[in-house]
């Protein structure tokens, strides 16, 4: 039996900002076999969640804050991750971008924790994902903050 692998990069479509969140939280899973993830804002806020644990979410907005005090601190760009061994045999993997709707991190569980190459991939579609597209300013921005699980 050959054994599909999921596409490498995500590709948004041209849908409303909350079906592109929710297919991306599915490539998510398919990408890095997390059943557990969410996407959160700068302040560690949960603006779209897939079965994300809320102690795990807590843990998370406090890795968020600790990106961006590192990213002040060296003037530098936020693009950082942060991995963590849970008590529950899984790692925790943040992960922070700077994206064309603001600063957003991704939140993810994994059995084993990810490849380097997955965990960019996962930044790339996060960016990806929350770039506005040209007709969403005519919608008035009534997807633009989603609060919903899958």
């Amino acid at each position: 039996m050959t054994r599909v692998r999921p596409q490498s990069t995500y590709e948004p479509t041209d849908a409303p900002l909350g079906r592109r969140l929710e297919d991306y939280l599915r490539w998510v899973s398919r990408r890095t076999g997390s059943k557990h993830i969410f996407i959160a804002d700068a302040d560690g806020l949960v603006i779209m969640e897939m079965d994300a644990d809320p102690d795990v979410v807590g843990i998370a907005s406090l890795f968020v804050s600790a990106l961006n005090q590192v990213a002040s601190t060296l003037s530098a760009t936020t693009h950082g991750s942060i991995c963590v061994d849970l008590a529950a045999g899984e790692s925790l993997h943040v992960v922070q971008a700077e994206t064309g709707l603001g600063l957003h991190a991704l939140g993810f569980s994994v059995s084993t924790p990810a490849q380097r190459e997955v965990v960019d991939s996962t930044r790339d579609g996060l960016v990806r994902v929350m770039s506005p597209i040209p007709d969403e300013a005519s919608l008035g921005g009534r997807n633009s903050e989603p609060t919903e699980s899958l």
